[in-house]
């Protein structure tokens, strides 16, 4: 169990060996702060297995989290990191109900060097101009499902968010045009609590109703958002994507 440093400390960066099987829990009602200074927030090599629930990564001087291994990440805020938020190097990542976003060095907010991930209901948003929220080389193996992907381009037809060929999409919302999927057009930053600084969730007051039924909850999907408020929790039943519901 991980809790909160007094005045909003960082623990410093994590390394997890290989062959290792770690569990990093926030304790209940704490957001724990993880922070790379010189190497990634956290760094999981292969063979090892992380759990990561309930812990935000951010602010530091490389990339969030490293994942040559296996990881899980679930209701996590990984923002600010000017290496980008997500590196999958080698290893297999599932992000769940998950936050990746905020300022970046002009890099992807995840990337999938080599490797898989299965995302889902969770909100991806590159704020740097020109910048994709997701990018790989080939896709084969990976999903998104249920989630928010956009970048901070203006509208892009062709879906300049995601550079992914062969990546699985399903029952998501994003700017350009991908068959069974909801094309958003120009995202607006008002959309969010705070966009640019890695806040996504959603602003009720400003969010298009078109997000509240993007997605489609299945057997075995999360029951709580990101914040722990109750999602819809029928199996296929319309429900809000990305990570956040209000």
């Amino acid at each position: 169990m991980l809790h909160e440093l007094d005045g909003q400390a960082a623990y410093s960066a994590a390394a997890i060996s290989t062959l290792e099987y770690v569990a990093i829990l926030a304790a209940p009602g704490e957001v724990p702060r993880l922070q790379g200074n010189g190497a990634p927030g956290l760094t999981v090599y292969e063979d090892s297995t992380v759990y990561l629930r309930g812990v935000s990564v951010r602010q530091g001087d490389d990339v969030g989290v490293l994942v040559s291994g296996a990881v899980w990440i679930q209701q996590c805020r990984i923002f600010n990191n000017s290496g980008g938020g997500i590196v999958v190097d080698g290893g297999e990542l599932v992000l769940e109900n998950s936050f990746v976003g905020g300022t970046s060095s002009d890099v992807p907010m995840i990337q999938i060097a080599t490797g898989t991930a299965n995302i889902v209901y969770s909100t991806i948003g590159a704020t740097a101009v020109s910048t994709s929220a997701i990018e790989c080389v080939d896709g084969t193996g990976s999903t998104i499902r249920n989630s928010i992907v956009m970048f901070n381009n203006g509208d892009d037809p062709n879906g300049g968010e995601l550079i992914c060929p062969n990546i699985e999409l399903v029952n998501n919302a994003l700017e350009g045009d991908f068959a069974g999927n909801v094309s958003l057009g120009n995202v607006s930053t008002m959309w969010f609590a705070n966009f640019n600084n890695g806040d996504l969730a959603l602003n009720p007051q400003t969010v298009p109703a078109i997000l509240t039924t993007a997605a489609t909850w299945l057997s075995g999907d999360p029951t709580t958002d990101i914040d722990g408020d109750p999602r819809s929790a029928m199996p296929g039943a319309a429900d809000f994507a990305g990570a956040d519901v209000f």
